[in-house]
């Protein structure tokens, strides 16, 4: 799966530390909130919490038995730092979200919410 990013969406993840692999799982296993002007915000919902935690701690664990030479050392530390990186993300009060274009799914800006998500019909 490619992610693409505007100009605004790459300073937004670099200034937040977002990789594209941590937007691919926001993606993967966010709720999607249609809002107005052909966006979409894609977050996680608080009241399953704790089921994405043990979801992406399970993917950690079943990674970790994997041998790093399958995928390659430095895919394979990647692949678990992001994990890792997710999972502490979703353990605190804020959660990661990112908005994208209903058009051609180009992801606008990323960071982390401050209050409910609002829903913009």
């Amino acid at each position: 799966m490619d992610i693409l990013l505007s100009t605004h969406a790459e300073q937004r993840c670099q200034q937040r530390a977002f990789s594209k692999d941590k937007l691919a799982l926001i993606e993967g296993l966010g709720i999607q909130i249609p809002q107005k002007g052909g966006t979409t915000l894609v977050t996680f919902s608080c009241s399953n919490i704790n089921y994405y935690i043990s979801v992406l701690k399970e993917a950690l664990q079943s990674l970790n038995g994997l041998e790093p030479k399958i995928l390659g050392k430095k895919v394979w530390k990647k692949k678990i730092r992001t994990l890792k990186q997710v999972i502490d993300a979703l353990c605190k009060k804020h959660m990661p979200y990112f908005v994208k274009s209903d058009m051609d799914g180009v992801i606008i800006t990323c960071g982390y919410l401050n209050s409910r998500a609002k829903r913009n019909y």
